[in-house]
């Protein structure tokens, strides 16, 4: 016997955005999320699907409730799917930080936003290689300026972000001052 399994990320949220990481608050699709969560529904339509498993926060349900319509089955929400973000996580066990440095090179952007700021908070210095990359990354100017944010908390004199703040991208520069971005 073989299964075919789908994986459907949920549609956006208010807080996907503005950007910002959401781990295991629980916000609804915004409009553009039912839009989102429409896509997918439509192109598993006729594939034969039996049940729809979810995590039970709100955006999950919502995109998940489209597809099992679509597919006439029912949703099933899995608590073992919430994030784990910060739920075992010990900032003071070494391994938090490593997995704050490898989200550095996460492929969704909030992700790699909030391991920038998180990484700075807590004055990482194992961090500086992976965030001078991602400040050094032109292609999206938030990332740019958090990762900067980051490298001047960890080091004041770190010169990437004093290279950035002279000639980087505006909201780079504007990082770079100490009532912005708080």
């Amino acid at each position: 016997m073989s299964a075919t399994i789908y994986l459907v990320r949920h549609g956006r949220t208010a807080l996907n955005a503005q950007g910002r990481f959401r781990g295991r608050q629980n916000p609804p699709l915004d409009d553009q999320g039912y839009l989102d969560a429409a896509a997918p529904a439509r192109a598993l339509m006729g594939t034969g699907i039996e049940a729809v498993y979810a995590s039970p926060l709100r955006r999950t349900m919502q995109t998940a409730e489209f597809v099992a319509r679509a597919a006439n089955a029912r949703v099933h929400p899995e608590p073992d799917l919430i994030p784990s973000c910060g739920r075992e996580l010990d900032p003071s066990d070494r391994s938090y930080e490593q997995k704050l440095i490898l989200a550095l090179s996460h492929r969704l952007p909030d992700r790699r936003l909030m391991a920038a700021r998180i990484l700075g908070q807590l004055r990482s210095r194992g961090a500086v290689p992976a965030l001078e990359r991602l400040a050094l990354d032109g292609d999206d100017p938030y990332l740019q300026a958090e990762a900067a944010r980051a490298l001047q908390a960890i080091d004041p004199g770190n010169e990437v972000a004093a290279r950035l703040a002279e000639s980087g991208p505006i909201l780079t520069r504007t990082a770079r001052r100490p009532d912005a971005g708080r």
